[in-house]
């Protein structure tokens, strides 16, 4: 007798594609189009491939986002192809991490690498899957009507934007983390 949220649906043209994003990646969506909520905490697995595929605890870190500058930039090159470039950089606090002491800074500069990239790897997936849904939830053909109107004019949008290429880039910078050692 409660509402259950399975992920966020992909739409195209007010219909329901098929594809859906999990409630970890609509997290990360949201802070790609723009927007945070009060509260956003963000818990993944940063550890490197590990030979086992064992699941520990201490390979997870949770952080509280506490701020998030995004540049979006969208142009159409020479070739006519769509390019996307999206910039986050958010600055969170630890709220859990198990593995090791974290007060020493070459840790923590060794966490916001590997946070970082584990946040781009997904970013980019979510474009991709965006694509491959064919939903412009990030609002990309608005970007190139207005700012390439006579581009637009020769575009089929709806070829063209499987074709379009996104660069995503995920900094991640740990302001804080309180008692954690």
């Amino acid at each position: 007798d409660k509402a259950v949220v399975d992920g966020l649906a992909l739409m195209h043209v007010r219909k329901y594609t098929g594809y859906s994003l999990t409630p970890e990646q609509s997290m990360l969506y949201l802070l790609m189009n723009g927007e945070k909520g009060h509260i956003c905490v963000i818990t993944r697995d940063i550890e490197v491939e590990s030979s086992d595929d064992k699941d520990e605890p201490t390979d997870y870190l949770a952080l509280n986002i506490t701020n998030v500058k995004r540049k979006k930039d969208v142009w159409v090159d020479s070739e006519g192809q769509v390019q996307i470039q999206i910039n986050l950089s958010m600055k969170g606090r630890v709220i859990e991490y198990a593995k090791e002491d974290i007060a020493d800074k070459q840790a923590i500069e060794q966490l916001n690498k590997r946070f970082s990239e584990v946040l781009t790897e997904e970013g980019n997936q979510i474009c991709k899957l965006l694509q491959q849904s064919n939903s412009d939830a990030l609002g990309i053909a608005r970007d190139v009507m207005a700012f390439y109107p006579n581009e637009w004019k020769k575009m089929d949008w709806e070829a063209d934007y499987s074709k379009a290429h996104f660069k995503i880039v995920m900094n991640v910078e740990i302001i804080g983390h309180g008692i954690i050692n």
